[in-house]
This record gives structure tokens, C-alpha cells and sequence, in this order.
């Protein structure tokens, strides 16, 4: 919320949807997922920056937050209950390395 307050004037400068449209975030590998925890105050489209947060590695661009569940009870299926999130080769790079090998 204070991040949001402390944006909140070049937000306004950037209508008619200010918080979509100015929201960037730096996206250090080239993945397309920016830095959540580094929200920049752009209007316009700028290199280096995108529109979606959500990388967990932005040193590497194969890795990527993949859901994970656990099977606590030794029944062969995953309990919904320990759903994590994990930061791991998505399955794109894993393929691509496969290929490469091949």
C-alpha cells in the first residue's frame, strides 16, 4: 500500500488506467517476468522493463515458479493442502535442453 501511495502522482499522469499502464518491472534475464519486488513508475514501454511481475529468478532466464504439491499420505495423488510454489526449470528450458543434447 505505501509503495502504491508513494507512485501514486506519476500513476495519475499516466491515465486513463494508471495503475495497468504504468506498472513496469525490470526483467534482468530477458524472460519476459519482471522483479515483483521492484515496481518502476513508467508510462510509456521502456527496454529492460515489462508488464508482468512474477519472476523468481531474474538471473536466469530457464527458471520460473512451477506449482508444486506433496503426497503426505502415500497415496499416489498430491494433497491440495501442501500446494507450494517453487522455483524451477520451466518446462520450455528443460525441453530445450533435452534437444540440444540430443
Amino acid at each position: 500500500m505505501l509503495l502504491l501511495f508513494t507512485l501514486w502522482p506519476l500513476l495519475l499522469s499516466c491515465a486513463p488506467d494508471p495503475v495497468e499502464r504504468c506498472l513496469r518491472y525490470l526483467d534482468g534475464d530477458g524472460d519476459g517476468l519482471g522483479d515483483a519486488a521492484l515496481p518502476v513508475a513508467l508510462c510509456d514501454p521502456t527496454p529492460g522493463y515489462v508488464n508482468t511481475p512474477g519472476d523468481c529468478d531474474d538471473n536466469d532466464p530457464s527458471l520460473t515458479v512451477i506449482a508444486a504439491w506433496a503426497d503426505e499420505d502415500g497415496d499416489g495423488f498430491a494433497d491440495e493442502a501442501t500446494k507450494d510454489d517453487a522455483c524451477a526449470p520451466s518446462p520450455v528450458a528443460a525441453w530445450d535442453r533435452l534437444r540440444r543434447r540430443a
